[in-house]
């Protein structure tokens, strides 16, 4: 091919993923709805502490659950008599070894119970002074706090009429940019300030649920060196009780890998899970149709909510404990990202397009607000190496003539079908044509009146592993 200048574009079909869940009505008192929903060459982590403990500094190892007190109080870790608790934990890059590792998303939930004492018939304010619906924020070498307004409220007990339960409140904060205009995203996140009931609490049904809250932040981040999946994340609050029926949430719209081992991670958030108490359950419907118990590092099938922090081997160690203070019994408070067990593919197979999971307790009452999936996906990555003779070309009277050699090749794990190439030839060249040497397979048009080239590609090019 001859042309005057080297200057191209490439034309890549892109396959987009519509998410869309479908949920249960019974006890979910906010409709799960996605927050974040693409397909990108990245993954997703998240860390997270909780704000009430047995002590305010030091950590909680043992093995009771958060209904057993009566004298459970706020973690404060920062000596500061502005914030009433304060916990932290540390963001350490994800994939060190990642070319050009981008935060594509940062979202920072907070959640607790907030029922009140009661006095002459009037529940009171747990903090006076201060709106459940914000909290202070120290990012990554900050020596002071920001005071941030959640962007939406998930979820109010308070506002239901009467009070609910223990009256639980779920907010969220999109923090990206923040996040993004660090010189470094990495390093100590502190949270201040989530409102929530210390020592004892009884819900308005008059039942020991104890006390619950924390804090969660999910990042999503991205690298062309990573492979593509597909990443939803979809909050909503579901109060669950042993009596009550079980709650079904339905991803759909993506598009598992054709052929081999379908690799998923798990994000969860909830609230009120105890570690002493059995019969909470996290399902999925394998692909026999049957409803199945998940569990995970440090989560049994029978016991999933079970006031950890964790992170899956594919983001971590089990118990996530790089945060202050680091009790490996969270009292109440539950996050965690975890892989699929998914040996042989008998719960997501190849070429399945939606996944149902299911949430179900025999005696235990929790509420769950944060439910994600990661999922491998295939996708065409279509990388072009464009070649001159001559490399540079000095002005002069007479034309001189450039040949340009591309190589394109599909380094994605698709195959790349309806492929479109274009290149705009500027003013100051004009093509050569016929253009020779092209593959079989290809075609090409040039329009003079705009002198945009178009290169046709048939199926089958760019198959992976077609040289």
């Amino acid at each position: 091919m001859k042309i005057l200048s080297k200057n191209y574009s490439s034309l890549v079909l892109f396959i987009l993923f519509a998410f869309g869940a479908n949920i249960a009505t019974a006890q979910v008192k906010k409709i799960f709805t996605p927050r974040y929903n693409e397909t990108i060459s990245g993954d997703v982590t998240m860390i997270a502490n909780n704000v009430l403990s047995r002590t305010a500094t030091t950590d909680y190892n043992g093995e009771d659950g958060n209904h057993d007190f009566s004298d459970n109080v706020y973690v404060d870790i920062d000596n500061d008599p502005s914030t009433f608790n304060s916990s932290s934990a540390n963001l350490s890059n994800p994939k060190p070894n990642a070319a050009c590792l981008t935060i594509e998303s940062v979202l920072l939930y907070w959640a607790a119970a907030d029922k009140g004492n009661i006095q002459n018939g009037v529940e009171l304010d747990n903090q006076p002074n201060w709106n459940f619906n914000e909290v202070k924020l120290m990012l990554p070498n900050q020596v002071a706090y920001t005071t941030i307004v959640a962007d939406d409220i998930i979820y109010r007990g308070r506002d239901e009429n009467p009070h609910f339960m223990n009256d639980p409140y779920i907010c969220v904060k999109d923090i990206t940019s923040d996040v993004q205009n660090l010189n470094n995203p990495f390093g100590k996140y502190q949270v201040a300030n989530v409102e929530a009931k210390t020592g004892a609490l009884t819900s308005h049904a008059s039942s020991n649920t104890g006390t619950s809250g924390g804090w969660q932040m999910v990042v999503v981040y991205s690298s062309p060196s990573l492979r593509m999946k597909n990443i939803t994340l979809f909050d909503g609050y579901a109060h669950i009780k042993s009596a009550a029926p079980s709650i079904d949430v339905l991803f759909d719209g993506f598009q598992t890998v054709p052929n081999g081992a379908v690799k998923a991670d798990v994000v969860m958030g909830a609230l009120e899970g105890d570690r002493d108490i059995s019969g909470d359950k996290l399902q999925i419907k394998n692909v026999a149709n049957t409803f199945v118990d998940l569990d995970a590092p440090l989560r049994d099938a029978n016991n999933f909510f079970n006031s950890r922090i964790t992170k899956g081997p594919s983001n971590g160690n089990n118990n996530f404990t790089d945060r202050n203070p680091a009790s490996t019994n969270t009292l109440g408070f539950d996050a965690s990202i975890f892989p699929l067990s998914n040996n042989g593919n008998s719960l997501i197979t190849n070429n399945q397009t939606s996944a149902t999971f299911r949430i179900t307790s025999t005696q235990e009452t929790y509420g769950l607000y944060l439910l994600g999936l990661a999922i491998e996906v295939y996708k065409p990555v279509l990388e072009m190496i464009v070649i001159g003779t001559p490399s540079s070309v000095t002005p002069q009277a007479n034309p001189t003539n450039v040949n340009f050699n591309p190589e394109i090749t599909n380094s994605g794990n698709d195959n790349a079908e309806n492929a479109v190439l274009t290149t705009t030839i500027p003013p100051v060249a004009t093509l050569v044509e016929p253009i020779i040497g092209l593959p079989s397979g290809v075609s090409y048009t040039f329009d003079t009146n705009t002198n945009v080239l178009t290169f046709n590609v048939a199926n089958g090019v760019f198959d992976i592993g077609n040289p």
